[in-house]
């Protein structure tokens, strides 16, 4: 029996207006609760056909019962928040860890977690210590530079050379770095016992005078500063292993040895090309 035209066009309607609904609220849950609720909607019933467990579920996060026609999922009771429970804590969680949840909140607001540096003096001390490191990082960088130049120049040993601008240049780098910690901390004593191992590392000749007089003036300051007396027994004291240029005697300076025309890194100065009694600060 073919049914009638209307009969068939509504039918089309409802069945387009299943889809839409089921595309647009996330599957086929919402659709038989929307297809129950307007069953007993045409049957006379005032209550959506909900499960029991998520209608007392959405009561007592809302405080008031479900209305068929406001459209929300059965399930999104669970993602409700109780008003008094501290700021996210959902509602179904236990009394016991909705208190633990607000104990851990506060003591994150405590004065225990507050932040440690709270005065210019230790801030000052921290980027000293910055400034320090990358001080330090330059002058390896200077004195890895002139090894390289050497073994490139084929300089002989025990013989006066200059550097050349490369090498000046990353000497003249670390200096700077170091009058920068300095500039931060004036009496910083580990900035001052670098610098005058760089001056003494660069030129023994003329450093040695500058890099004497800054350790004795530390001295002066802290006269129980044992690494201070250290430095100024070997600055002070000429090198007879390397005749006083800072330099290993084993390698030249070049931090590799050449035997049997195979290069091996120097097993007396660790491949550094500074002497291992004096150039050691």
């Amino acid at each position: 029996m073919t049914a009638p035209e209307g009969m068939g066009r509504a039918k089309r309607k409802w069945s387009s207006g299943r889809r839409a609904q089921g595309a647009g609220y996330g599957g086929g849950r919402q659709i038989e609760t929307a297809s129950a609720g307007v069953a007993e909607m045409v049957n006379g019933s005032t209550e959506c056909s909900m499960p029991p467990e998520s209608r007392s579920g959405v009561d007592s996060a809302t405080g008031s019962s479900s209305d068929s026609g406001s459209g929300a999922s059965p399930t999104g009771a669970s993602n409700r928040v109780a008003s008094g429970s501290g700021g996210g804590v959902p509602d179904r969680v236990p009394a016991a860890e909705q208190a633990a949840y607000r104990a851990l909140i506060e003591s994150w607001r405590s004065d225990s977690h507050q932040p440690e540096i709270r005065t210019d003096a230790e801030i000052r001390e921290l980027y000293a210590g910055l400034l320090l490191a990358h001080a330090i990082h330059l002058a390896t960088d200077a004195r890895d530079a002139r090894r390289r130049d050497i073994a490139r120049r084929k300089i002989p040993y025990d013989e006066e050379f200059q550097d050349s601008p490369e090498v000046a240049r990353a000497f003249d780098a670390a200096l700077a770095a170091h009058d920068a910690v300095l500039a931060v901390e004036t009496g910083h004593e580990k900035a001052l016992m670098m610098k005058a191992t760089l001056l003494f590392r660069r030129d023994r000749v003329t450093g040695r005078e500058a890099a004497l007089a800054i350790l004795r003036g530390l001295e002066a300051a802290h006269p129980d500063h044992k690494q201070v007396t250290f430095l100024l027994k070997k600055v002070g004291t000429p090198c007879p292993r390397c005749t006083d240029t800072g330099f290993c005697p084993y390698c030249a300076g070049r931090g590799v040895r050449t035997i049997l025309r195979f290069e091996r890194v120097c097993e007396k100065c660790h491949g550094d090309g500074i002497c291992p009694v004096c150039g050691v600060l």
